[in-house]
């Protein structure tokens, strides 16, 4: 047993773990996916110096051990934190990831921290976790939260071939309406990027959409039309969902760009779905550029209290 390299006691009832396991010295790969009842990890667990991947996806954990810092080979690392139940956590003496614990883990390639965006408590939490996200110079797959747009400032999207970015946070815990089978849509694209709530157009979000391939806007309170976060920055989309945006009238003004611009709008989408936007009357609007395969070659999915009758408004 002690020459044990991988151990997957995924989704079992466990509520601590097993003395047993800290004397596997060799173990390189410990997969803890969706056990329930486990909320802590023991300190023990820094004696397995050899990990380079631990998974805990779907554990809803309180925190995680200092200790964690010993696991100077590991290249991977996924932990879901306890929800909006544990607001009182942010009382605790330690914080759930303590300081210096990242910046340890110099070798780490895959990063995912998974916290619900109702989680009001990891707002204190995300500032000091993104200085040390953004010094981590091998991380090229992240999965992570930020509560608050100026929060982006430092993370660079171009050093990522992978990332889940959700940015806001939801208000009143209201939860999105979107099908599970968009979400399931959204989460297989490399690239992808939610913004939540979120007001006007900021240069911090765009950054990070300009790199984006899945877009979703959930919510936005004041965006007129879609084309107004710049052409530039949604060429790369290749899906995009936009749901409750209640000022949204029009994703595309061809006004905006006229019909001999270089740039094609929305040029690599191949997926789109549109629900319960209050106001929005029109799909494009304005010139149509030539060579623009957006309106001829995307299926347009929309789920909104009337159907539309006029789905594009356009112009020679």
């Amino acid at each position: 047993m002690p020459a044990l390299e991988v151990l997957n006691i995924s989704r079992t009832r466990i509520k601590s773990l097993p003395d047993l396991l800290f004397q596997l010295v060799s173990l390189k790969r410990l997969f803890l996916n969706e056990c329930i009842l486990l909320r802590m990890l023991s300190a023990k667990v820094g004696g397995l110096r050899n990990l380079e991947v631990l998974d805990l996806e779907g554990t809803k954990l309180m925190g995680l051990p200092k200790e964690i810092e010993q696991f100077v080979n590991l290249t991977r690392l996924e932990v879901s934190i306890l929800g909006s139940t544990s607001c009182k956590l942010s009382k605790e003496p330690h914080p759930l990831i303590p300081s210096g614990v990242l910046l340890s883990l110099s070798h780490l390639e895959e990063l995912n921290i998974d916290v619900g965006p109702d989680a009001e408590w990891w707002d204190s939490c995300t500032e000091v976790l993104v200085d040390e996200i953004c010094s981590l110079g091998r991380v090229n797959t992240l999965k992570f939260y930020f509560p608050k747009v100026e929060l982006m400032r430092q993370f660079d999207p171009t050093s990522s071939s992978h990332f889940r970015i959700i940015i806001g946070k939801h208000i009143g815990h209201i939860v999105s309406q979107l099908p599970p089978d968009i979400e399931f849509e959204l989460e297989h694209w490399d690239r992808y990027l939610k913004y939540i709530h979120g007001k006007g157009v900021l240069q911090d979000m765009m950054k990070v959409l300009r790199q984006a391939d899945a877009f979703f806007l959930d919510r936005h309170t004041d965006l007129k039309k879609l084309s107004g976060f710049g052409k530039e920055n949604l060429e790369q989309l290749r899906c995009c969902v936009l749901g409750e945006c209640n000022e949204l009238q029009v994703l595309i003004d061809g006004e905006d760009f006229g019909k001999e611009s270089d740039r094609i709008c929305l040029g690599s989408l191949e997926y789109l779905y549109v629900y319960y936007m209050r106001n929005l009357e029109t799909i494009w609007r304005g010139p149509v550029q030539k060579r623009s395969l957006f309106l001829s070659e995307v299926p347009v999915i929309t789920d909104t209290p009337e159907d539309y009758q006029h789905v594009y408004t356009r112009t020679a």
